[in-house]
């Protein structure tokens, strides 16, 4: 699954917005909605893509990091080492849906991600996988990675 085809179920799954609903206020069809979903489309024109953006969320954050996404599912993989595609804006610390791979160790962001777009489907394994890696930040004495929570004492 692409990065822009996860990031989007997560979105319009956190802000309870449905395919149809998308459709309707993008004046796209449900099929169109469904095929972007699942990757079922070589590239999305720039006015669906501006729809979707604006439709899916009211937050800035989370609108820059769908459009990231997007961006970084067409640029080939020899080139993106060559540069960086950051948001104007940045959801809060707090908001735990945000995929923040930059903040994790080089090393283990490309097997995160590969983790990350198996688990976007479903809520149980999202959790998971937070767990697993707010574990492996206290095993490695890495707390700058752990997420903003509180801890039951």
């Amino acid at each position: 699954m692409s990065l822009f085809s996860t990031r989007l179920r997560i979105i319009l799954e956190k802000n309870g917005i449905n395919q149809v609903e998308l459709a309707k206020r993008t004046n796209l069809t449900p099929s169109q909605v469904h095929n972007y979903l699942h990757q079922n489309f070589r590239a999305i024109t720039k006015e669906h893509l501006a729809s979707i953006i604006v439709e899916c969320s009211e937050d800035v954050g989370e609108r820059a990091e769908l459009a990231k996404c997007y961006l970084l599912d067409v640029i080939p993989d020899s080139v993106r080492d060559y540069l960086e595609i950051t948001p104007l804006e940045k959801p809060n610390e707090t908001d735990e849906s945000f995929f923040e791979v930059e903040r994790l160790p080089s090393a283990f962001k490309q097997e995160f991600e590969k983790l990350y777009k198996m688990c976007a489907e479903s809520a149980e394994a999202r959790d998971f996988t937070k767990d697993f890696t707010s574990s492996l930040a206290v095993i490695l004495n890495k707390p700058q990675y752990l997420p903003n929570r509180k801890v039951k004492g």
